[in-house]
């Protein structure tokens, strides 16, 4: 898809200047742009790139910088107007208006990069209208975490894998007790991810094109808002950031059974807390949150780009918590060995 109004670099006179040659032996520069709080551990890869690369230099710049305080209307085309690639969050529209480069064709033509390589719904999560317009970064896999004392107290089984989301429903309605001073609830959305959830727990394969119209949809999504307004096993969240506040209360106070949580979360309380998958009706799953690593539909580099993108994606580049997005990355920097084979059975 073209990049339409929109000129490549030359409308951001703050930026560096391209560094593109005649002269063979000097160095081309791919600028990439990424959240100031991860300037460090990509400018480190960046050098290590270069070493094996050294005819590409890679300019990193923060996202807040080239963003320029675009609205949320224009935002991805201003990011992708101004640098070749980005580590960024991938949107329908910066898709629809050509602001990223189709991806697919340069997968193709690479016939060392393998796409098996990638856990399932990763690389995939990115695909539209048969492009692919991202490849996956790091995945912050998170969980559905449930107090240990509540289900024990409540006579219920813990979540295991294979539950369904009628054996949801039941653990929440059963481990739900309406006391008008304290109330304590089954589940707790904390809004992060909410369509996700409504997802996961209603089986809804949502897609750019899906309409909450649909009689499916509106069944699927009725049947996740009654776990607030008839069951009364979910509090209602009125206000963004409500959920993190409330979760944060109402854990504190045991006074929630199961609610989304990272790894991390997990662990530090494992004596007191369960880890679970989410329940559908296509068996359990993870929900994972990702970056993408993308190319501008304007750069004049799609080459050094994709070598750069191609590089990035064997590379792990959290604090360990998140998955890497290749089994083979995965495997080879010890990633599983943090987990222990009871944790979720």
């Amino acid at each position: 898809m073209p990049l339409a109004n929109c000129q490549f670099k030359d409308t951001s006179p703050q930026l560096p200047s391209d560094k593109t040659s005649t002269n063979s032996s000097e160095a081309i520069t791919v600028y990439f742009s990424c959240p100031a709080q991860d300037i460090e551990r990509f400018s480190a890869l960046a050098e290590i790139f270069h070493e094996q690369n050294p005819s590409i230099h890679i300019e990193i710049i923060p996202l807040d910088d080239v963003r320029d305080n675009a609205t949320n209307q224009d935002i991805d085309r201003r990011v992708m107007s101004r640098v070749d690639t980005a580590y960024y969050w991938l949107t329908y529209e910066g898709v629809v208006d050509g602001s990223f480069l189709d991806l697919r064709p340069l997968i193709e033509e690479d016939k060392n990069f393998d796409t098996n390589d990638f856990f399932s719904n990763t690389l995939s999560a990115f695909e539209y209208e048969g492009g692919i317009w991202a490849l996956p970064s790091d995945i912050r896999v998170s969980y559905l975490l449930y107090d240990k004392q509540i289900f024990d107290e409540a006579e219920v089984a813990y979540p295991t894998t294979g539950w369904t989301k009628q054996d949801f429903l039941s653990a929440a309605q059963k481990t739900t007790s309406e006391n008008a001073s304290s109330p304590q609830y089954g589940f707790l959305d904390t809004g992060l991810a909410r369509s996700a959830f409504i997802q996961f727990l209603t089986n809804t394969e949502a897609s750019g094109t899906s309409s909450l119209i649909e009689d499916e949809i509106i069944e699927d999504v009725r049947w996740y808002v009654d776990l607030a307004l008839l069951h009364n096993v979910m509090p209602i969240i009125l206000r963004t950031g409500e959920g993190f506040e409330l979760a944060s209360e109402l854990q504190n106070q045991k006074r929630i059974a199961m609610w989304q949580g990272w790894w991390l979360d997990y662990e530090q309380s494992k004596e007191d807390r369960g880890i679970s998958l989410f329940p559908t009706e296509e068996g359990s799953r993870a929900l994972g949150q990702m970056y993408g690593y993308v190319i501008s539909s304007g750069t004049r580099h799609p080459e050094e780009s994709w070598k750069w993108l191609r590089f990035l994606s064997y590379q792990t580049t959290s604090d360990g918590y998140s998955l890497p997005p290749r089994r083979s990355v995965a495997e080879a920097s010890g990633y599983w060995q943090q987990f222990d084979s009871q944790d979720i059975d």
